[in-house]
């Protein structure tokens, strides 16, 4: 009989004891995609099936497992009463004890060094949390606007040059080529990416330059996902001359005709000026020489006393 008493009461004991496990629960986002430089926050609510008297935070913690498999870092700790946060991490409410229930954390600018599966666990005065929650954590940078280049080839006739297009985002994603009427030439690129020091991916691309290729050429950033996310043009204005300028370039802004044209009126206007008073000044001249008056005085040998007489003499006299 005792025996028989002691195997109902077993599942009783294992029931209650399974219910004291599952009453306490961890809500928690599981995907959290997050902006390059931008804060993010991981959300993490503890809930309780059953209402409970002065429930109280004995330890918590957030640990980083990275993509790599390596041993998992504490981010964020608490115990002993005190928080224990690393470098870029917090609880999203500032003043954090040991009677809060938000668990939430936040990622000061995330960085791809940020990315991995996060994992909260909790354990309270009346039990543990059912089990931990992973949040996989991942980080994004738009593709910035590409920049392209133009490098003359050397001793090829049918090549005039490479245009080079540089862009830097994150996650790894392409450059694309089209032409005027959108037809693609990504195909005929060379595209290469390296890593830089904040984890970001830069992307080159080079395409050939045939003498035959008509401009304008577009060089588009897509994401990862295949979303086009920025996008350069390079014109026919943007080839360099002979003289090592750009044709038509808007670095340096063209003259305006009207700056142009108003000294060459001004230089004209005293050009004709000045044939004009030429002319007046032979004409005036001509007719002084032909109509002028020679006055002579006529003066007699040996009149002495006398001062002789005037005598008007005309040009043919």
């Amino acid at each position: 009989m005792a025996s028989i008493g002691f195997s109902l009461i077993l599942p009783i004991i294992l029931i209650s004891l399974g219910n004291a496990y599952n009453f306490l629960k961890l809500n928690c986002n599981e995907n959290q995609v997050a902006q390059f430089g931008q804060d993010s926050l991981l959300e993490c609510v503890l809930k309780t099936s059953i209402e409970v008297q002065d429930l109280k935070i004995l330890y918590m913690a957030w640990m980083r497992y990275s993509h790599d498999n390596s041993e998992p870092d504490v981010v964020l700790e608490f115990r002993d009463g005190k928080p224990y946060p690393s470098k870029g991490y917090s609880f999203a409410e500032p003043f954090w004890d040991n009677k809060n229930r938000n668990m939430s954390l936040i990622i000061t600018k995330a960085a791809v060094e940020h990315e991995g599966f996060y994992e909260c666990t909790v354990v309270t005065n009346s039990g543990s949390s059912n089990s931990p929650k992973m949040t996989s954590f991942n980080v994004t940078a738009k593709f910035s606007e590409p920049k392209i280049e133009f490098k003359p080839a050397k001793n090829s006739k049918n090549v005039k040059g490479m245009l080079e297009c540089n862009s830097t985002g994150y996650p790894k994603g392409q450059l694309r080529w089209f032409d005027k009427d959108h037809g693609e030439w990504t195909n005929n690129a060379t595209m290469d990416s390296r890593t830089m020091e904040d984890g970001l991916s830069q992307l080159s691309s080079r395409l050939p330059l045939q003498s035959g290729s008509l401009l304008p050429f577009t060089c588009a950033a897509f994401s990862a996902a295949g979303h086009r996310e920025n996008e350069s043009v390079f014109n026919l204005s943007d080839l360099p001359n002979p003289a090592g300028k750009n044709i038509g370039s808007s670095a340096a802004d063209p003259v305006p005709a009207v700056q142009i044209a108003a000294p060459l009126v001004v230089i004209g206007s005293l050009i004709v000026g000045l044939l004009m008073a030429m002319l007046i000044y032979k004409v005036c001249n001509k007719r002084r020489y032909n109509g002028r008056i020679i006055i002579q005085a006529d003066v007699e040998e040996g009149d002495h006393g006398d001062h002789g007489h005037v005598k008007v003499v005309k040009p043919n006299d």
